[in-house]
């Protein structure tokens, strides 16, 4: 595999993690979406998820400076238990006061998670093992997304909702256990040295160089992006069929097709940003397909943003840890909480369009639709221009202290 062991006990914390958000992911919004079939219950659930997956993040990251990883873990296994305690046990009169607090217990698992996973790579890899995690990672996807909602689904039909609750209240238990064995990584001393981190975490100084700028933009572009994608993949699913096994089953259809995409991706060689580009096309067909509200294109919609998201993905995230790689560990974090603030704020201002929206046709539709394959190409060109303005600052750096040691 070519990784070192704390890059591979990350891995191990990131497989057992994609098995819980998995099911979060479909079956949390389907047990919302089933109730009311609104699109506005949805968006709300996931509008306090990113809220407070933002504020989650940020916690972690400061813990990470105090405590070490194994506590961000700890916690964030915590909170996923209160997420299907809650749903087992709690039932409100008001359904939007209860929505709220699923969504945001739950934004506060992903956000603690995340700070864990995101912080935990940036600190324990080197350059040349991001391409390879974020590979391995892709497959580890693939692999739990075609299993956990099959398996999800046949657990619900033979013991309902409940049942699969306390399922995942076993896996999320095997989450604490395994937050034992992750790498004890802490910037406590670094805290020391260099100050509390976030003394250094204005705009301007995490974001002083033009190419840092540029990147700042990729984030913004990138999470109003990912939210209508994460979102409508869900809902155009729903809108095909009410049954788990058939949602659970095209999700494998649709992981089939990320499997092919893999299967492509290792053929063909090509460059990180011929990849994007390709990717960022495909998804966009998959969009304008979506505008023809039948279930065969809604299905071909699907099937499209999966391929494209293949190719966007692996590469999107092995340019942005890239482009962190040189930086001081402090530096890092300030840059990971930025990153992931301004995603989980990008992706609250695409659910603030959506909750106008009453259903997947019109011409409102239509307009968002535009807008997000307009973001959607946007952060290749906003990265490859922030790669090309760091080549040229680190080329002047070099040309300056070669002139400084030739005079000397």
């Amino acid at each position: 595999m070519g990784l070192t062991g704390e890059m591979r006990k990350l891995l191990m914390m990131n497989g057992i993690g994609q098995i819980i958000f998995s099911y979060i992911g479909i079956f949390i919004n389907l047990y919302i979406w089933e109730e009311s079939k609104s699109l506005f219950d949805v968006s709300l659930y996931n509008f306090f998820t990113y809220l407070v997956w933002g504020a989650g993040f940020t916690l972690g990251a400061h813990l990470l400076t105090r405590r070490s990883m194994r506590i961000v873990y700890t916690l964030s296994a915590l909170s996923g238990l209160t997420v299907f305690l809650l749903l087992s046990f709690l039932h409100l009169e008001q359904r939007l006061v209860w929505i709220a607090l699923i969504g945001s217990v739950v934004g506060l698992t992903f956000g603690l998670f995340y700070a864990g996973q995101n912080l935990g790579i940036s600190l324990s890899g080197k350059a040349k093992e991001f391409s390879r995690y974020f590979s391995v990672v892709v497959v580890m996807q693939q692999v739990v997304s075609v299993s956990v909602p099959i398996l999800s689904a046949l657990v619900i039909m033979e013991f309902g909702y409940s049942g699969s609750f306390l399922l995942m209240l076993a896996i999320v238990g095997c989450m604490l256990g395994a937050a034992l064995l992750v790498p004890n990584l802490s910037l406590a001393e670094v805290r020391e040295r260099e100050g509390d981190w976030f003394r250094g975490i204005g705009y301007f100084r995490v974001f002083h160089t033009a190419s840092s700028k540029w990147l700042q933009a990729a984030f913004i572009a990138a999470g109003l992006f990912f939210q209508f994608q994460n979102l409508f993949i869900l809902i155009f699913t729903f809108s095909i069929s009410q049954d788990k096994l058939i949602i659970a089953l095209l999700n494998a259809a649709y992981t089939c097709a990320a499997f092919a995409a893999l299967y492509v991706h290792r053929r063909v060689r090509l460059g990180e940003d011929a990849w994007m580009f390709i990717g960022c096309s495909v998804v966009a067909l998959g969009f304008l397909a979506a505008l023809v509200p039948y279930s065969p294109m809604l299905v071909l919609s699907n099937v499209l943003s999966v391929l494209g998201m293949y190719y966007f993905g692996v590469n999107w995230q092995t340019k942005v840890y890239r482009s962190m790689n040189a930086l001081p560990p402090m530096q890092k974090l300030r840059v990971l909480v930025w990153r992931e603030n301004t995603l989980c704020a990008a992706r609250c201002v695409m659910l603030l369009l959506l909750f106008a929206l009453p259903d997947i046709r019109g011409g409102w539709f239509a307009v968002i639709v535009v807008l997000t394959i307009g973001f959607m190409f946007a952060v290749p060109l906003c990265l490859r221009r922030s790669e090309a303005l760091a080549a040229k600052q680190q080329t002047h750096a070099a040309a300056v202290t070669e002139g400084m040691s030739s005079s000397v």
